[in-house]
């Protein structure tokens, strides 16, 4: 009986941390105390360097939505976006600029952007995670589109350090002719919302 008790409560206890993360779980992020740079330990073992660039404040339309730690680099989620100005004047001259036939299609996705996201905290993590699963059910059921606000800085890869190998920026393959602009992201604050009506 004392056992199963045991069994009973472990459970449980794996279940809230499943549920709620544990503690503060995220990357875990440095930053330089001249503010210059940032290092973060990836969830693969990894130590990458980012330089920190100007800070990003804008609220956007979001495409799509992933969260995961697979990026190599340290990324643990990325949102691809279209800045919500942009996304409101095109719809204005092409309502149906979201469909791949529109003649606005092309426009839209020159201003969209793949944010890949550094994340400092569960809590960032579990809004990812809520935006990407909020995102996914509207686009199964309505189509309409989910916003967001974020804030936090622009970062630019130095290079990751893992197991005495190093991987450079200058090492990193270029995305292909045609492929969406990647930023990384380490942000301050996530909210998502509703959009405000387009056009």
């Amino acid at each position: 009986m004392k056992m199963l008790l045991v069994l009973i409560a472990a459970g449980a206890v794996g279940f809230y941390l499943f549920k709620n993360g544990i503690g503060d779980s995220g990357s875990k992020v440095e930053v330089a105390t001249d503010g210059s740079e940032l290092k973060l330990q990836t969830e693969a073992g990894g130590t990458a360097t980012f330089a920190i660039n100007e800070e990003l404040d804008g609220t956007f339309l979001v495409w799509g939505a992933h969260e995961g730690c697979g990026d190599s680099r340290g990324s643990c989620g990325s949102l691809t976006l279209l800045p919500l100005d942009v996304a409101t004047r095109l719809a204005r001259r092409y309502p149906d600029f979201h469909r791949c036939a529109s003649p606005g299609a092309a426009e839209g996705k020159a201003n969209t952007y793949s944010m890949q996201l550094l994340v400092p905290d569960s809590k960032t993590r579990k809004t990812i995670a809520g935006i990407s699963t909020d995102h996914d059910r509207r686009i199964r059921e309505s189509g309409d589109r989910l916003c967001v606000t974020l804030r936090g800085n622009y970062v630019d890869f130095v290079q990751v350090e893992q197991g005495g190998n190093t991987l450079t920026a200058a090492q990193v393959p270029k995305p292909p002719a045609g492929a969406l602009k990647q930023y990384f992201v380490l942000p301050t604050g996530l909210e998502a919302h509703e959009c405000p009506p387009l056009g």
